[in-house]
């Protein structure tokens, strides 16, 4: 097969990940929104709990993130899987420029 077609192909490849890619956008925003949303509420219910309780000023925050632990995992996870999916983005629309270029020079050839 010549390298022009396998660029071709590679291109294609490249193009319908990215289409894959550019999909799954909008719910992992919504996904960083609902966890942050969760976390907050979270962290909020128990302070109000734990002054209600009695529980020392100074003591009460750390005692809110503590039992919103389970609520700050799913945010982090939300968060960090953002950032790959914007860094696989990245990644792939530098390998498409990369796949253009080498057409672009096997075009002229």
């Amino acid at each position: 097969m010549s390298e022009a077609i396998e660029t071709a192909k590679q291109m294609k490849l490249i193009i319908e990940a990215l289409k894959v890619e550019g999909h799954r956008s909008g719910e992992l925003i919504e996904e960083k929104a609902r966890s942050t949303m969760a976390y907050k509420v979270a962290r909020a219910t128990e302070s109000v709990r734990a002054k209600d309780g009695g529980m020392a000023v100074t003591m009460i925050k750390h005692h809110a993130e503590g039992a919103a632990g389970q609520e700050e995992y799913a945010m982090i996870v939300a968060v960090e899987s953002l950032k790959a999916h914007w860094a696989r983005m990245d990644n792939l629309k530098a390998q498409l420029n990369a796949y253009q270029s080498i057409n672009r020079h096997l075009s002229v050839s």
